[in-house]
């Protein structure tokens, strides 16, 4: 993912490597490395972010609930710190269409400590919309928003907003890649 953000500070590269295991009955053990490139570090490379492990339970199989809800619960060690990010995620198909559209509420937030931001909390909101073109690519348009809540000398209570087109490409039946390339609306 790459956010372009805004008031001069250097585009943001973030990269996220998952490794799914489907557990059976519509439960997902998802591991992820973190790493980001914010452009400021004095080397100019990839740092290594941190580590999460999620689960995730869909209510049902895909199609008997309209959005086939899921509910997610992912465990940070992130930058030093721990968090806990619950989220509901939704997504179904428009019509009898090839178009698909997706939404996830989530709430982050860090465990512990005593700095602003050891204190961290998130809201945020993420849609997608995207045209599948065939059984390997789907290209479409992604949104993040996010307001966020700790005290530092530049804000206590912030609103982002990102927004950007959107490639998954099925390299495999069990591997695939997704580009986003975001960018700052507003901050």
């Amino acid at each position: 993912e790459f956010r372009n953000r805004k008031n001069g500070e250097p585009t943001q590269v973030r990269m996220r490597d998952e490794l799914a295991f489907g557990l059976g009955n519509r439960w997902e053990l998802d591991l992820y490395n973190h790493t980001r490139y914010d452009g400021t570090s004095q080397n100019q490379t990839f740092e290594q972010k941190g580590f999460s492990y999620e689960f995730r339970y869909a209510l049902a199989d895909w199609g008997k609930i309209p959005g086939n809800p899921t509910l997610y619960f992912e465990h940070k060690l992130f930058d030093g710190r721990q968090g806990i990010e619950p989220k509901l995620l939704l997504s179904d198909r428009i019509g009898n269409t090839d178009w698909i559209w997706a939404t996830n509420f989530i709430w982050e937030q860090n465990l512990g400590g005593g700095t602003a931001e050891d204190k961290e909390k998130e809201f945020a909101v993420t849609g997608s919309i995207g045209k599948v073109i065939n059984d390997r690519l789907m290209v479409g348009l992604s949104t993040h928003t996010r307001k966020y809540y700790y005290q530092t000398d530049n804000c206590n209570r912030c609103t982002e907003f990102y927004v950007g087109p959107a490639v998954n490409l099925k390299i495999t039946n069990r591997a695939r890649l997704s580009f986003e390339h975001m960018q700052a609306v507003s901050d």
